[in-house]
């Protein structure tokens, strides 16, 4: 499987998506004159079917992404370079935690921060519930 640090657009997204716990289906559809690739998304209930939030490419869907989680306290974008985008994501379990990521777009390097993010938080999931049953 690729890793997420490799994936872009449609592909970024889904993966995000279920992430988020959510379940995603891609349909292809023929028309007459082309194809057209769907995507959806529900819940575990399978009730709620709603476009696919572009994360990747829209930088209003990966703030609302990042700033959804409670702990986060703010996000920093800046331009270094005409192609390359930091973003900053600041964690308030610890004033001083910062998680850095970049990308081409201002809504990669956002979603790349935030997966980043996530991965950290696992991790220290992990050690604690090791520390503890060990």
């Amino acid at each position: 499987m690729t890793h997420w640090r490799q994936l872009r657009g449609r592909e970024l997204d889904t993966y995000i998506a279920q992430d988020l716990g959510l379940r995603v289906e891609r349909v292809r559809k023929a028309r007459r004159y082309n194809e057209q690739d769907l995507y959806g998304m529900s819940d575990d209930g399978g009730l709620s079917w709603e476009n696919l939030p572009y994360y990747s490419t829209d930088t209003n869907a990966a703030l609302d992404l990042v700033l959804e989680q409670p702990s986060i306290k703010g996000v920093q974008i800046h331009k270094v370079k005409p192609d390359k985008y930091v973003a900053h994501v600041f964690d308030g379990r610890a004033l001083d935690t910062v998680i850095n990521a970049t990308g081409a777009t201002p809504a990669l390097a956002i979603c790349r921060a935030w997966l980043t993010w996530r991965e950290d938080k696992r991790r220290q999931l992990e050690d604690v519930s090791a520390l503890t049953s060990g």
